[in-house]
């Protein structure tokens, strides 16, 4: 199975400069391709690439800041014709002598990072700016993108500073996911996002749609597509070496009693409940959130979040074997829901990040998983 990559390096304003693929051992090193090459898509959260060049490399007078980068990927064998399987932004270089060889490391994040560059720079309590009342995920995670990213990020609509980010657009709103209450005042964009996605019944994510647009985009459920049925990991089935299981239940709460508005008999009291709650499991603590909502839904979600915090916390990890049968880019991708079998545990994680690492022809799949 040869699987083959490429990068692609394009100026800021996406106009493709150099397209590099592994350096051949007889090519001239300034001017062939890359020496090694490792990158890590996430759900929810930048991604990075790193890539190694000789430290003379033509390709280095176009690696300036913010130039982009994109990872292409195929495996003609297995039929995974050539696709996009990361992009970014360059950001940060090392140059270093090794064996009397000058060598040059490129670091990149993921497209992500544009919701990094921003802030939710409203005043606190604005209706539908910072202040969301009973909203659907989708719809406050679209709106916050639109106000603080696209055209609409202006003082005009309220914004303490214009903060558009040229080519960049928000996909329109589904009213997708769970209802919410959420606050967000002054808050990191990503961050609040990310906070939000605990809870949100969804995920989010910024895909590059032409030379330099991008897309902000929601996911009912999960990134990608429930595979349970199709894509099982383990050892019988020859995907999975190494695994490791662990689970702790000792940090676990089960019910959660929250404290909202008001005085003595008139506070608002919002009661939750999860985590494998029974009667006989009732593992309670009290949360204090008066200064971050005035709703019962508001409290709830607030309950719901502080649940998923201090959830049974699962692990699973194993190391994943190429077959024929299972193959990353066509059988599974970032997001999936996917069958993991280990002696009698039986899960179905949620692949919330795909890193490759690729150098001399070879390439290592390794997949991050989410139990919740």
């Amino acid at each position: 199975m040869t699987v083959t990559y490429r990068l692609h390096i394009l100026t800021a304003a996406g106009v493709l400069k150099h397209i590099l693929a592994v350096n051949p051992s007889n090519s001239d090193p300034t001017k062939g391709g890359f020496l090694e090459l490792a990158y890590v898509n996430q759900v929810n959260a930048v991604g990075d690439c790193a890539f190694t060049l000789d430290g003379a490399h033509v390709a280095l007078a176009d690696l300036t800041d913010r130039a982009q980068v994109e990872v292409w990927r195929s495996d003609p064998d297995n039929n995974i014709a050539w696709y996009r399987d990361w992009s970014g932004f360059f950001l940060d270089e090392e140059r270093w002598m090794a064996d009397g060889l000058s060598l040059f490391k490129a670091k990149c994040k993921g497209d992500q990072l544009l919701l990094n560059d921003r802030a939710v720079i409203f005043d606190a309590d604005t209706s539908n700016r910072t202040a969301f009342v009973n909203a659907h995920a989708e719809t406050i995670m679209k709106t916050l993108a639109t106000y603080n990213c696209t055209a609409s990020a202006s003082v005009a609509n309220g914004r303490d500073a214009d903060g558009t980010i040229t080519g960049v657009s928000v996909e329109a709103d589904g009213a997708g996911g769970n209802h919410l209450d959420w606050k967000c005042a002054r808050d990191n964009l990503l961050e609040t996002l990310q906070k939000m996605a605990a809870v949100a019944g969804g995920d989010f994510d910024v895909i590059k749609t032409g030379a330099a647009t991008w897309e902000f985009r929601w996911y009912t459920g999960q990134r990608g597509t429930d595979r349970t049925a199709s894509v099982v990991f383990s050892l019988d089935h020859g995907n999975m070496a190494e695994p490791h299981y662990s689970k702790s239940r000792s940090g676990r709460i089960t019910s959660v009693i929250v404290g909202g508005t008001g005085v003595a008999s008139e506070r608002l009291i919002a009661a939750r409940t999860g985590n494998g709650y029974a009667a006989s499991n009732n593992i309670e603590a009290f949360y204090n959130g008066s200064s971050q909502t005035p709703t019962a839904s508001g409290l709830n979600a607030l309950g719901d979040q502080y649940l998923f915090e201090h959830r049974d916390q699962e692990q699973f990890s194993f190391k994943v074997l190429k077959t024929p049968a299972c193959l990353y880019g066509r059988d599974y991708f970032l997001g999936d829901k996917v069958t993991a079998k280990f002696l009698t545990i039986t899960t179905t994680p949620k692949i919330v990040s795909v890193g490759i690492s690729a150098k001399s022809g070879q390439d290592q799949v390794d997949i991050g998983l989410s139990y919740v």
